[in-house]
């Protein structure tokens, strides 16, 4: 793990090793998620940063989802006093700028990895191949549209309001066959792909970083999937808002998973290393998704359905002028890039004819795109 607030967090650097870790036998009694009391998330400055290698694939301890607030984590040894990051900029082209505050001293422990490290300013760089939003919207869409090789009939991309402060932020949700834990952390990692021919997109590969970024600072990934008849959902969460607030040297992604019980509608947390890790995973999750407690990020899947995938991106840039990148209320129809229109008009009837024809539309407006 790397610094910043801790999580078993995958790295996008995709070096996933092969050690092992043992776990203590847990028995995987399962316990319905109907009570409304919420889990209550810990301050990020409680969870102490931990370095696990990642497990083969399989390889999870169950847990029975308790409707109880987690155990606090000790307090990690008292830090340097450190001059906090800048806050991020919310206009897209200005954004790029990024301090490194600390350092995990556990990635120099004796037997850490020596491994590529990731500076989460890439995120932004890579994140400025896509100049047009609308073609980072269609690198998602492409992605979705591979899945009706897996079952997916429909993808729908709408507003979707932030619950933590009012804010819109984009849903893309398709039907697809979905992703199983492992897939998960390759989707959100660099340097691996499964397209398997020239016909299709890829999955997993660059885009799905570059254009969730290039549209938001942060995105949360909700999938289920339903392989080998054993339904699991996953959540993970690609943060560029945590990484500069909390000033990491390296991209941690946090991610939590569960099997789901579809006769008793109950989960089972799937622990890839152990509880604490697992609980350190659901805190940053509770802190910096839109959504602050396990309840609410479990509630989520109620629309996905057996199978497909949930794609949240939130914090959605704003333009050079201020103004949100995106545009939901011009047209509650459809999405505008804001300002794109202003830039065709002369006098009235001329900027009614340049509106009405299709091809000045394309510029700005997804409906009539697609």
């Amino acid at each position: 793990m790397r610094s910043g607030g801790a999580a078993e967090v995958i790295d996008l650097s995709s070096d996933d090793d092969g050690e092992s870790l043992p776990f203590p036998s847990t028995s995987a009694v399962t316990v319905a998620p109907s009570s409304t009391r919420d889990v209550k998330p810990y301050e990020l400055a409680d969870v102490k940063p931990l370095l696990y290698p990642i497990q083969h694939p399989g390889c999870y301890a169950l847990v029975p989802v308790k409707d109880e607030d987690p155990v606090p984590l000790p307090l990690a040894a008292k830090a340097p006093r450190v001059l906090p990051p800048p806050r991020l900029c919310r206009q897209f082209w200005k954004s790029g700028e990024y301090v490194v505050a600390r350092r995990n001293p556990d990635a120099d422990a004796p037997g850490g990895r020596n491994r590529l490290r990731i500076n989460p300013k890439f995120l932004h760089s890579n994140a400025t191949s896509h100049k047009w939003a609308f073609g980072a919207i269609a690198e998602l869409l492409d992605n979705a549209i591979d899945e009706v090789n897996n079952g997916a009939t429909f993808v729908r991309v709408n507003k979707f309001t932030n619950p933590r402060d009012g804010s819109p932020s984009l849903l893309v949700q398709d039907d697809g066959g979905g992703m199983d834990p492992d897939a998960l952390r390759c989707c959100m990692s660099f340097g691996f792909s499964d397209k398997q021919s020239d016909a299709f997109i890829g999955q997993y590969g660059n885009g799905f970083k570059t254009s969730t970024m290039r549209l938001g600072a942060d995105v949360i990934v909700f999938t289920q999937n339903q392989k080998n008849w054993t339904p699991t959902r996953s959540i993970g969460l690609l943060s560029y808002t945590f990484l500069m607030e909390t000033g990491c040297d390296d991209v941690l992604v946090p991610t939590v998973d569960y099997q789901y019980d579809l006769t008793t509608a109950s989960y089972t947390q799937l622990l890839r290393h152990n509880q604490k890790l697992f609980s350190s995973n659901l805190a940053i999750l509770s802190k910096w998704s839109p959504f602050a407690s396990e309840a609410e990020l479990l509630k989520q899947f109620d629309d996905i359905g057996e199978h497909g995938t949930k794609i949240i991106v939130f914090n959605l840039w704003f333009n050079d002028d201020g103004d949100m990148e995106l545009d939901f209320n011009s047209d509650k129809k459809d999405i505008l890039i804001t300002g794109a229109q202003k830039k065709v008009k002369t006098n009235k009837h001329e900027k009614l004819m340049t509106q009405d024809y299709i091809a000045n539309r394309l510029r700005y407006s997804l409906r009539v795109k697609y």
